[in-house]
């Protein structure tokens, strides 16, 4: 898998990661950071903060 293309002068980069595994595993990073590894004190946050 090619990380760049070279045209003439210009570099196209592309992504090694996919979005949905990159936002799966950022969600899980503040879950485990932020909520104690608990997705109920996740929830329970949106709903006492209104945001759910």
């Amino acid at each position: 898998m090619a990380l760049h293309e070279v045209h003439g002068r210009n570099h196209y980069y592309f992504p090694i990661v996919s979005k949905a595994d990159y936002s799966k595993n950022g969600i899980a990073n503040i879950v485990a950071n932020y909520f104690e590894g608990s997705f109920t004190n996740v929830v329970s946050f949106m709903v006492d903060t209104k945001s759910l």
